[in-house]
């Protein structure tokens, strides 16, 4: 019995794991698009964390918010078509 509780720790142990490597994954892509994004002078925007509970995983990344959008330009700015 004991060997028994001990693969069942053993796997529940695998799960987090492997939940920790997709959760490290999506934050170095997510923090290499901010980069590239910062690098090229263009803004970015971070909505949220996915997962089940959206709200409770928050909106920060590196300890703020990300909001920057790109400027508002008039039709006559732009170049009308």
């Amino acid at each position: 019995m004991a060997n028994e509780n001990l693969d069942t720790v053993g796997y529940w142990t695998e799960v987090k794991l492997s939940i920790l490597r997709d959760y490290s994954n999506a934050y170095a892509q997510i923090t290499d698009i901010r980069d590239q994004c910062r690098k090229a002078r263009l803004p970015f925007f971070f909505k949220q964390w996915g997962g089940v509970n959206k709200k409770k995983a928050g909106r920060l990344l590196q300890g703020r918010t990300w909001d920057e959008t790109p400027m508002a330009f008039t039709r006559a700015e732009a170049g009308t078509r």
